[in-house]
């Protein structure tokens, strides 16, 4: 399709738009230093949609951009409604409010004299930014208007969210309903990109929009197996679950706390600001700000900087989430200054369907007003509920369990059925060092071939049910021996290299940069290429120096040495799954280079916490271990000077002396001062977030320990609402769940006297 235009200026004026030759551009283009890009998810139609426009609204250099997202049966058909109604009601709007105040010409100036950023500054900006948000919401009250009237799209359940943005010289206004977003990418004082976040996410979990959602007996809430994703739904059933708080279209949610009136947001542009990205949220839910910035920067043809951008969020679609559906992305690049590797020239992408659009009712010129369109993706969504509900309900308890049963009765009939069977076949069907017959050997593998599908089915990974089979079948003669010599040589020949292939396709060495892009992993740049590394130098020095020992030649103990070094079947199988399932990532590859254990010791006093000090004692031998012992004691306390106390004492110095000399760095003691068990209770949620393990003695009986102790006073009431009792005082406080802090446990009794002398 070519760029399609019926109607003159004058007919478009006669219908009420006072037309300034705009034109629109749709989907894939570069066009004035506007780089835009979409890509069909895997839920059916893609329902995103986008536009841009020079010399917006008739005035010269100015630039309108648009990101529109679709949802509900028909948010396909309205997204691209609002795509092509929006920017004509709103230049119409600019154009009428220049004919009734011909001083708003002078807005441009207004601007240009101000160099603030917010709304308050200077009385000039205030009304000049006020009759910007003024035409922004009359013109979306129209769209929705439009909507509601327009009886070729059903918009009771179907709608879109819009973010759009006007450039005007070095001013940005920009007008956001629903959960896309806009952001800009800056410069700090060091030269670096910043992302600076334009708009807020207007979510129904904000708690303005749930406030004004559940005072219209509208309902907020999460599903069970998306406890992080806040919806909005009717009040007396549980329909829709809108992920957003406003929306064009909607209309049975109207009346119930949904609107369609946009948040304004301006901003005066600076010399270090670079570009602007307007993006659906396909690409937010799975790449942050940061990384957004740091992939659109990196283009080195700034006319591909949104191809490259989607491109990137499908990856991390498949990455992050490998079993949901990748979703639709739109994605607009404004970049504010010129690019030397761009051409000035609008160039637009020959293989995409371009469309420059004039006016909605262009559609009907263009032939039809896509009935049969609107019914396929009526259909697909129909269709996409149920698998929908299925993933909904993948997380329950009901559905957890009945997984579990089904994998048991599997495990128990490959057991008690199959494995007895693989034995008669072995030993009466088989004459004694002969293979199995045809029909054996074809029952064994259609066995293999059913184990698999029945675990896929579960949902556990395919490869555990032909495993489990293996296990249970009986090895070596006539079995294992006919199924190696019938199948080894060909998957050896076809399916493994084609497996290790499809191994190494996967490898994607771009996605390695993004390693650290986050703040929370700037400081483990590199940390997974680093580790491989060192394991790879490991094994090469390790392997050619033990050859060179026992006088191998250096050359064939350089080859044994990259043998060893080649991933496996069994390696490379574990990683796929690993990547599959989202279990290892560079974070989980640091913690493996993780040097250092802390320990902490909470001391009160006993033959048990002595005991405890004892097996701290030994573990601060070690040079990966660092160890601190927190002395809980009594403010005024006044003790009977007994002989439990004394041991304590002479065991602390004892410790101290001992090992404070030899591991300063990694030995520490601590003395905390508390009133009574609620004071020993704060200090130890205070401080066991800071540690990998906590050990503690058990203490007799698990009370309270000897009545006028200064142990006994430290945990005065600590035990009055005991639920694991058998772990003493302090083991039962850590191990409850209502102690925060995710650390590992160890309670240490001492061993039990056979006579009075139990001195430690």
């Amino acid at each position: 399709m070519g760029i399609c235009c019926s109607k003159g200026k004058e007919e478009l004026e006669e219908e009420g738009f006072p037309w300034k030759h705009d034109a629109f551009f749709h989907d894939q283009l570069w066009s004035a230093g506007v780089s835009m890009h979409t890509k069909q998810g895997w839920k059916g139609a893609n329902q995103d949609a986008m536009t841009t426009c020079q010399d917006f609204a008739g005035h010269k250099g100015q630039i309108f951009c648009g990101v529109f997202d679709g949802h509900g049966p028909l948010g396909r058909e309205v997204a691209r409604h609002v795509r092509d109604v929006l920017p004509m009601k709103l230049s119409s709007s600019l154009a009428l409010k220049t004919e009734q105040d011909p001083s708003s010409n002078t807005d441009k100036e207004a601007l240009e004299k101000s160099d603030c950023t917010s709304l308050s500054d200077t009385s000039n900006e205030k009304q000049l930014l006020s009759t910007w948000k003024n035409i922004f919401v009359k013109t979306f009250e129209d769209v929705d208007d439009d909507l509601r009237q327009n009886s070729g799209i059903d918009c009771i359940c179907s709608g879109t969210t819009a973010v759009t943005v006007v450039r005007q010289g070095d001013h940005l206004i920009i007008a956001n309903l629903g959960d896309s977003r806009a952001v800009l990418c800056t410069r700090d004082s060091k030269d670096r990109p910043i992302p600076v976040q334009l708009t807020t996410d207007l979510k129904p979990n904000l708690p303005s929009e749930a406030e004004r959602i559940l005072n219209c007996k509208g309902r907020v809430f999460a599903m069970d197996d998306e406890p992080d994703v806040s919806r909005m739904w009717l009040p007396d059933q549980d329909a829709p679950g809108l992920a957003m708080a406003r929306a064009f279209g909607d209309f049975c949610l109207k009346s119930h706390g949904l609107i369609c009136t946009p948040e304004v947001y301006y901003r005066k542009l600076s010399e270090k600001d670079e570009f602007l990205v307007l993006a659906t949220d396909g690409i937010w839910d799975v790449l942050s700000n940061k990384e957004v910035i740091k992939i659109v920067s990196s283009a080195t043809d700034h006319s591909k900087a949104a191809k490259q951008l989607v491109e990137r969020a499908v990856r991390a679609w498949r990455r992050k989430f490998p079993t949901s559906m990748v979703d639709d992305c739109a994605v607009v690049c404004l970049f504010l200054k010129p690019s030397p590797s761009s051409e000035e020239s609008t160039h637009v992408d020959a293989k995409a369907p371009q469309v420059v659009s004039f006016t909605g009712s262009f559609r009907k010129a263009l032939g039809g007003g896509g009935g049969g369109e609107a019914e396929e993706g009526t259909n697909v969504w129909r269709a996409l509920e149920g698998v929908a509900r299925v993933n909904s309900v993948a997380k329950s308890p009901l559905f957890t369990a009945k997984v579990l049963a089904s994998f048991a009765a599997f495990v128990l009939f490959v057991f008690f059925v199959a494995r007895p069977a693989g034995r008669y076949i072995a030993r009466k069907r088989t004459p004694p060092g002969d293979l199995l017959s045809e029909g054996s050997f074809v029952l064994v593998v259609i066995a293999a071939l059913l184990s698999a599908l029945v675990t896929d089915v579960i949902g556990f990974k395919f490869m555990i049910g032909p495993m489990m089979l293996g296990l249970a079948l009986p090895g070596g003669m006539p079995i294992g021996a006919t199924l190696t010599e019938r199948l080894d040589s060909f998957f050896i020949a076809l399916f493994l290299p084609v497996y290790m292939a499809l191994a190494g396709y996967r490898t994607d060495l771009a996605e390695l940069g993004m390693i650290g892009v986050s703040a929370e992993h700037e400081e483990k740049f590199c940390a997974l290429e680093l580790f491989v590394a060192l394991c790879v130098a490991g094994k090469m020095v390790g392997c050619v120096a033990a050859g060179l020992f026992f006088s191998m030649p250096f050359r064939e103990a350089t080859v044994l040495a990259l043998m060893l070094n080649i991933r496996g079947i069994v390696e490379v199988a574990a990683i796929n799954n690993w990547g599959d399932t989202m279990k290892a990532t560079a974070e989980h590859y640091s913690t493996l280079t993780l040097s250092m254990v802390r320990v902490a010791l909470y001391f009160l006093g006993g033959a048990d916490d002595r005991e405890a000090l004892a097996y701290v004692a030994r573990m601060a031998e070690c040079g990966l271990v660092a160890v601190t012992v927190v002395r809980l004691k009594l403010r005024d306390w006044v003790g009977m000077g007994g002989r439990d106390e004394m041991r304590d004492e002479e065991a602390l110095q004892e410790f101290w002396q001992r090992y404070s000399c030899a591991g300063a760095e990694r030995v520490a003691y601590v003395e905390k001062t508390v009133e009574d068990g609620e004071g020993t209770a704060s200090v130890v949620r205070a401080m066991s977030d800071k540690f990998d393990l906590l050990v503690v003695g058990r203490r007799e009986g698990g009370g309270d320990g000897a009545e006028g102790s200064s142990a006994a006073a430290l945990t005065s009431g600590l035990s009055e609402w005991s639920e694991f009792p058998e772990l003493g005082v302090l083991g039962d406080m850590l191990a409850s769940a209502d102690f925060a802090a995710k650390v590992s446990i160890l309670v240490v009794q001492q061993q039990a006297a056979t006579r009075n002398d139990d001195d430690y």
